[in-house]
């Protein structure tokens, strides 16, 4: 009895031996698998940040252009008016000279 005891025992134990590598093949596959997952789950998150912030940047940089824009225009307008002031001024005198010279 004590050998076939011992036969069953080791059976016993082969058997468990198999079920508990066949356990450990399944976790790590599915360890595998979520890890996977979860490394994909970054880049697609890492890549909608990255983009995120490269259109904020990007709308950064176009509200600053508008913005530099329009002092331009501003400033080119505020050019023009104090040309027209100046040359309002001078008109007066300019058909003053232009009416002497020809009665003159």
């Amino acid at each position: 009895m004590m050998v076939k005891d011992t036969v069953n025992a080791v059976k016993d134990a082969e058997t468990k031996a198999a079920s508990l590598i066949s356990d450990a093949k399944d976790s790590g596959a599915s360890l595998v698998e979520q890890a996977k997952q979860d490394a994909q789950k970054f880049v697609s998150d890492q890549t909608s940040a990255a983009k995120e912030k490269a259109a904020a940047a990007l709308q950064t940089a176009r509200e600053a252009g508008e913005a530099r824009l329009a002092q331009a225009a501003e400033s080119v307008q505020a050019q023009i008016d104090e040309l027209k002031s100046r040359v309002a001024g001078k008109e007066d005198a300019v058909v003053d000279k232009v009416i002497e010279s020809l009665l003159g």
